[in-house]
C-alpha cells in the first residue's frame, strides 16, 4: 500500500473507528454509530482507489466522493463490484445491519441503545478488517 492517497483513506477509517470506539465506551451512541459510519465509507473508498489505475484516482477522488453520492454505501459498494472487487458473503449481515447510515445521523438526537450501537461498530470492525486484508 505505497499509495499516499490509499494509506490516507485507510489512516482516516483507523482514526474515525478509534473515536467511535471512545464514543461509545462513554455513552454516546449516536455520535460512536455516526464516525463509525465513516469508517466504512473510507475504506470502501480506499479499496476503490486500490482497484484502479492510478491515473483514474484523481478523476474519482474529485467527481465520485465529494457530495452526498460520495457517502452511498449502496453507491460504492456497486462501483467496487464493477471493479471485481468481491465482498465476501460472511459480510452481508455486517452491510445489511449499516446500510441504513447516512451523514444525516449528524442531526439527530436521543439514544441509540447500546446493544444497537455496539453491533454497528461491531460490523464496521469486520469491514475494515476485510477491507485492510483485500
Amino acid at each position: 500500500m505505497d499509495d499516499p492517497t490509499i494509506r490516507r483513506f485507510f489512516l482516516a477509517a483507523d482514526q474515525r473507528f478509534t473515536a467511535a470506539e471512545w464514543l461509545l465506551r462513554n455513552g454516546m451512541n449516536i455520535e460512536a454509530t455516526y464516525l463509525a459510519g465513516y469508517t466504512i465509507e473510507c475504506v470502501m473508498k480506499a479499496l476503490l482507489l486500490r482497484y484502479m489505475p492510478a491515473r483514474a484516482s484523481t478523476g474519482v477522488l474529485k467527481d465520485e466522493f465529494r457530495s452526498r453520492r460520495g457517502h452511498d454505501f449502496e453507491r460504492l459498494k456497486a462501483m467496487l463490484k464493477k471493479r471485481r472487487c468481491v465482498i465476501p458473503v460472511s459480510l452481508a449481515d455486517d452491510f445489511r445491519r449499516t446500510a441504513a447510515w447516512s451523514t444525516d445521523i449528524r442531526y439527530e438526537v436521543g439514544i441509540v441503545p447500546t446493544q444497537e450501537a455496539q453491533q454497528f461498530l461491531n460490523s464496521a470492525r469486520r469491514i475494515r478488517d476485510w477491507a485492510r486484508s483485500s
